[in-house]
């Protein structure tokens, strides 16, 4: 996402609302089913270094952010 422009311009090359873009950047994540088009999207703005064995690398080695609860699970 660093790599863009702009969160608004990630988000479109994404095909997300920029909403969504700002959780992935939250969450520090990016679906894997997004990961081809971005990929794409990266190439056609000379953003060098997106592919998706990079994206694969980051996925495996990022450690989750704890969630919370969800009201049904919270006791």
């Amino acid at each position: 996402m660093a790599k863009w422009p702009t969160l608004v311009e990630f988000a479109e090359d994404a095909g997300v609302p920029e909403r969504r873009a700002r959780g992935w950047k939250a969450a520090d994540s990016i679906p894997g089913r997004y990961w081809l088009s971005l990929v794409k999207a990266a190439d056609r703005r000379s953003i060098k270094g997106v592919t998706t064995d990079v994206l694969a690398k980051i996925a495996a080695t990022t450690k989750p952010k704890p969630t919370k609860p969800r009201k049904s699970e919270a006791a």
